[in-house]
């Protein structure tokens, strides 16, 4: 499990959070971030934080030291899952319109606004090839979404519908 930004505090016993920015990872409010025992990583020089080398904002790249940013960390989190060999991939929280399902991030950080969601959603699209070839079923789980590139709970990935009777 990979928990994003703020989402370490809801899920603490995540393996690793990823934040892209060092300006998060420096923010007073988020020190408490530095004492979560999973991996910590990033995409920014922050210390005491595994970092990944950019070779890219979209698209996937299999070298495990690098990453493709995808404008935003829900597409990052994915592009580490899938270099770690996740063969499905759950993405909770994954609206890709505002506001987030936080508050608005703190005083200096940035929020994200329409016009960079409807960027991030066509980057999201790069990942849906080299999902395929590698056998990695991404399902987003987020009711409403705007992310509309991967399978949903009740739409297989041709489009067409599916339930699941549980006896």
């Amino acid at each position: 499990a990979i928990a994003i930004n703020n989402t370490f505090r809801l899920a603490p016993w995540a393996d690793m959070l990823y934040a892209a920015d060092k300006e998060w990872w420096l923010h007073d409010e988020n020190k408490d971030a530095f004492k979560f025992n999973g991996l910590k990583v990033s995409a920014s020089d922050v210390s005491q934080v595994n970092i990944l080398k950019v070779t890219g904002k979209f698209g996937y790249d299999p070298d495990p030291s690098s990453i493709r940013t995808g404008g935003n960390s829900a597409y990052q989190a994915t592009h580490i899952a899938m270099q770690a060999g996740a063969k499905k991939i759950l993405l909770c929280g994954v609206n890709m319109t505002g506001p987030n399902w936080h508050k608005r991030h703190a005083q200096g950080l940035r929020d994200t606004d329409e016009v960079h969601y409807k960027l991030y959603r066509e980057w999201f699209e790069s990942l849906v090839l080299p999902a395929f070839y590698l056998g990695v079923d991404i399902v987003n789980v987020t009711p409403h979404s705007a992310l509309k590139c991967f399978r949903t709970p009740g739409r297989s990935r041709s489009g067409r519908s599916w339930s699941l009777a549980v006896r």
